[in-house]
């Protein structure tokens, strides 16, 4: 039940107004945190059904991004929170492709993904969530 909502949030295009102008494209964060929680989850994490809307939401970024890249950020943020969601939601599913493709969009688009501002903060970012005891080995000494 859940699954079938989730799919309609992220594949949801908001319309124009009345001027033409769309003020959100992409993928929510709200949305890529329902994900990456949906992907914690072991009850759903094995599902199908999730790994195809990872993967709609891993295009829905990089098509965002595109634009974003090609539009100079006129109207649109960068969805980096959006990202790094998806990137946890990822590690979750331990789906490597999926990592790879969202690891290639900072090189791919260094203007969207600056170092200083986006790159560094969303590795202590990644660094700090991943070492939760979610991801510790449980006979590991530090």
């Amino acid at each position: 039940m859940l699954l079938p909502l989730l799919r309609q949030l992220i594949a949801y295009e908001q319309q124009p107004n009345k001027y033409g102008i769309v003020f959100f494209k992409g993928l929510t964060e709200r949305d890529a945190t329902w994900l990456c929680k949906l992907c914690e989850s072991p009850k759903h994490r094995e599902s199908p059904e999730l790994d195809k809307l990872l993967a709609m939401a891993i295009e829905r970024i990089r098509n965002h991004v595109v634009h974003c890249d090609k539009a100079g950020n006129a109207r649109s943020t960068p969805p980096i929170e959006a990202w790094l969601q998806l990137c946890k939601a990822s590690l979750y599913k331990d789906n490597e492709q999926y990592l790879r493709e969202l690891f290639k969009m900072p090189s791919n688009f260094p203007s969207i993904f600056d170092v200083r501002n986006i790159q560094v903060p969303a590795s202590i970012k990644l660094r700090e969530w991943s070492s939760t005891p979610l991801f510790i080995e449980p006979h590991q000494d530090f």
